[in-house]
């Protein structure tokens, strides 16, 4: 015994000590003195604050982003040579056989390919904006090999010189994930196929704008006729789909952002908050905060790694924050073969060859010759795009060629339009810059120092009569172009002085242009309105207190029913008095929600698993925004078809299905928490992991990354917590990666706190310098002023112009 306790002494001592010294000296770069930069017009000097924050002073903007995109490679060269491999779709020749689907997707689809056509486009203020950043990369890629990470060399990795194309590349890859309606309209072929229309159409997406006084009327369930569409599209079946375990977090936004006027702030100025949520569980997330200092630009907030700029932060004089507006840039054709003519399809009156390429892919296999093998697909296109259904990554088996048709693939547009936001003085000026984003498709709040607050959705939408599950090609183009910015759904300083986003459906009355039918549902931006339409002016550390806020609205809405299909029961007397004595709190260490998300899934489950297959079920499962709303309506009206069991021979209501699940609840948390109800709280079934990107799971993996916590929230809570339905014990995957409350009376800082830090390099400091200060849900001061960088500053380099 003696002998064990001394070699885990030893190991407690000796451990921490080599994380220490692979840091220090492996795994380093310079933070103080000078390094000679060849392509800077004048000197720039970059401050760091404790938590690794650079604050980069230029002359210009052009020295500013050069800067930016060296201090980019110092910290995150790792993560953002792994996000050029995924978006080329050469991941797999890093991690093997665990990337081969995600390059499949990519190579399918042409990130890359759309990002080469585009680059032509550009104009010389855009092109400049990435060329700049492209340069500080190069920079360090080019003569810094000696500070590089020893992850590359883990994984085999080796920097390249990055290109303007490279980086608009991250852009289309960033607008592509943050968009949901091709998998939309994919699931809802799939349940038209087991359905048949008229059931499929009761449980599409319900989408409520709870702003809009006339019901928004939902675009047709397929296209114009049901029953022709079903003979063209009748083997449609659910196939494999797998779930990446890829070493970066996919930048899918979700998000809210709320800002109050004038007249709602403490102060004489708007307050704006934003809170992005994604899985940011691989360390150290996807945000890169940083400042920009230059005569006429002072910026401060945060971006993603290969996007120059600022994506979420403030300037001098205006503050902005995103949510993902999943605005419709993708649709579904069911392409028809022509007759008696193989390779060829009908388009109208004619019939087009497909043109077809080979794609040869590289897999990382150690039963290799040479360490790597091939692996050959071909990718077939018509003129809409190329054809999905030939790649089972994408969910679709059919006997007819499925082409998915992207927006990205078409846009012509000469402004990237971020650049503009650094220098924008006005709403107006925000909203000119706005107008120029094609690739992202987000939510943008605004507030100026004059007090304006507006809302304005970015991305290219096209211009279409209806927004139709799949369209059966009928030789007719029907995108006629794309819908102007201007008439995109938005607001300016409204009368009740406040605006909110939470991914919901933003679209006003009577709007003339098809937008999307993806949305989430409203609980978040009802929690805010509830917040905001209390009389009392709001100041800084209540825009704080919001981010943090955990009530949930959905539970609040079906809590009734729910008690009332419970009452008189004996055996649910444990779970109905939790219930009963619950404030609709999603804390962790509250009792009540861990056995009412328990309910409400086994409830969903046992509704979908009765009508549908056992694969669709599941798909359809993890799909929430798809049908949460719709089947809150379900429950609460009780409606006789999915509240009765077709498996069996009694007549079930909604109640009788809430018994159920009630009872599979119960033992759930029995089984995994104990039988003492008093146990039952929320934060053990609900938890957050933080892994390295160089193992996320097995042995050594809770040492590499950043452990796993208890959590707050849920989907439906502002203070998010999202989790994929498993039964539980839920893991936290979608949350608040980033929170900012940016206050316009505040000329010296924002309050903020990203969920991991600023390094992509195991042990080093940086790599996770946030994450303890966001578990504790605390802001850090991120500064606006000179005087205050210099003075919090821990470390100062000064890049000179050669």
């Amino acid at each position: 015994m003696k002998k064990l306790i001394i070699i885990l002494l030893v190991l407690a001592i000796t451990i921490p000590l080599l994380a220490y010294l692979v840091a220090r000296e492996l795994n380093s770069y310079q933070l103080d003195g000078e390094i000679s930069f060849s392509g800077l017009d004048q000197t720039v000097t970059v401050h760091r604050d404790e938590k690794g924050i650079p604050y980069i002073f230029a002359s210009s903007a052009a020295d500013a982003i050069r800067a930016q995109g060296f201090i980019a490679a110092q910290d995150r060269v790792f993560q953002i040579e792994l996000y050029r491999a995924l978006i080329k779709g050469e991941l797999a020749a890093v991690i093997g056989e665990a990337g081969l689907n995600s390059d499949i997707s990519m190579r399918v689809v042409g990130l890359y390919d759309n990002a080469v056509r585009h680059v032509e486009f550009l104009d010389d203020s855009s092109r400049q904006f990435l060329q700049w950043y492209a340069e500080g990369y190069n920079e360090f890629v080019q003569n810094r090999g000696h500070e590089f990470p020893f992850e590359l060399s883990l994984l085999g990795l080796k920097p390249t010189t990055m290109s303007v194309t490279d980086l608009l590349a991250v852009q289309h890859f960033a607008g592509y994930v943050q968009s949901r309606n091709y998998q939309d309209e994919i699931l809802s072929l799939q349940l038209l196929a087991e359905l048949g229309a008229e059931r499929a159409e009761e449980i599409r997406p319900l989408n409520i704008n709870p702003d809009r006084s006339v019901n928004q009327p939902a675009p047709d369930a397929e296209s114009d006729d049901a029953a022709e569409l079903y003979k063209i599209f009748p083997d449609v079946a659910l196939a494999k789909i797998s779930n990446h375990n890829l070493p970066v977090s996919l930048p899918a936004l979700g998000s809210n952002n709320w800002v109050t006027g004038a007249s709602k702030s403490v102060g004489e100025k708007p307050i704006l908050s934003n809170d992005p949520h994604l899985d940011a569980s691989v360390l150290p997330g996807p945000w890169f905060p940083v400042g920009l200092f230059t005569d006429e630009i002072s910026a401060i907030g945060a971006s993603l790694p290969g996007v120059p700029g600022i994506m979420v932060g403030r300037n001098s004089h205006i503050a902005f924050g995103v949510t993902n507006a999943y605005g419709d840039s993708q649709d579904l054709y069911i392409e028809q073969p022509a007759d008696n003519r193989p390779g060829h399809y009908k388009n109208g009156s004619e019939d087009l060859p497909f043109k077809s390429k080979s794609v040869n892919l590289r897999v990382k296999d150690s039963e290799a010759a040479d360490g790597v093998r091939d692996h050959e697909i071909v990718v077939r296109y018509t003129v809409r795009g190329p054809i999905i259904s030939d790649h089972e990554v994408f969910g679709i088996e059919s006997d007819n060629p499925i082409v998915l048709r992207t927006a990205a693939a078409e846009v012509e547009g000469g402004s990237i339009g971020l650049h503009n936001l650094l220098s924008a003085q006005t709403v107006a000026q925000a909203e000119a810059a706005f107008a120029q984003i094609d690739l992202f498709y987000m939510n943008y709040l605004v507030a100026d120092q004059k007090g304006n607050i507006a809302h304005r959705p970015t991305g290219a939408i096209p211009k279409r009569d209806d927004g139709a599950t799949a369209k059966v090609v009928d030789g007719n183009d029907d995108w006629q172009g794309f819908v102007a910015k201007n008439e995109l759904p938005g607001s300016i300083n409204p009368r009740r002085d406040w605006l909110g986003t939470s991914n919901h459906d933003v679209i006003p009355d009577n709007y003339p242009h098809y937008y999307s039918t993806h949305f989430s549902p409203n609980y978040r931006y009802l929690r805010t309105s509830e917040w905001m339409n209390q009389a009392a002016p709001k100041s800084a550390a209540d825009h704080w207190s919001l981010l943090r806020d955990t009530k949930n609205k959905h539970a609040e809405r079906l809590m009734p029913t729910i008690l009332a299909a419970l009452a008189g029961d004996s055996e649910m007397s444990a779970i109905s008095e939790q219930l009963a004595g619950w404030d609709f709190v999603d804390d962790k260490n509250s009792l009540g929600p861990a056995a009412y998300h328990l309910i409400h899934e086994y409830l969903v489950r046992v509704m979908l698993e009765d009508k549908l297959s056992p694969q669709l079920a599941n798909h359809l499962l993890q799909k929430r925004y798809y049908w949460l709303q719709r089947f809150d309506e379900l429950i609460l009206n009780d409606d006789p078809y999915w509240g009765d069991l077709s498996k069996t021979e009694a007549r079930e209501t909604i109640n009788d299905l809430i018994v159920q699940a009630a009872n599979k609840a119960k033992d759930r948390l029995a089984s995994t928490l104990g039988d003492n109800p008093d146990q039952w709280l929320w934060g053990p079934f609900h938890e957050v992991s933080f892994v390295s990107p160089l193992r996320q799971s097995g042995f050594g993996s809770a040492f590499l990354g950043g452990g796993t916590h208890h959590a707050n929230g849920s989907g439906e809570t502002l203070n998010r917590g999202q989790y994929s339905l498993n039964g539980g014990p839920y893991r936290s995957q979608w949350f608040s990666s980033m929170r900012m409350v940016a206050d316009l009376n505040d000329d010296k800082k924002i309050m903020a706190s990203i969920s991991g830090g600023n390094a992509a390099r195991q042990f080093h400091p940086y790599y996770k310098s946030q994450l303890d200060g966001w578990l504790k849900e605390e802001w850090s001061p991120w500064w606006l002023d000179r005087e205050s960088v210099e003075t919090h500053s821990e470390h100062q380099l000064r890049l000179l112009a050669e």
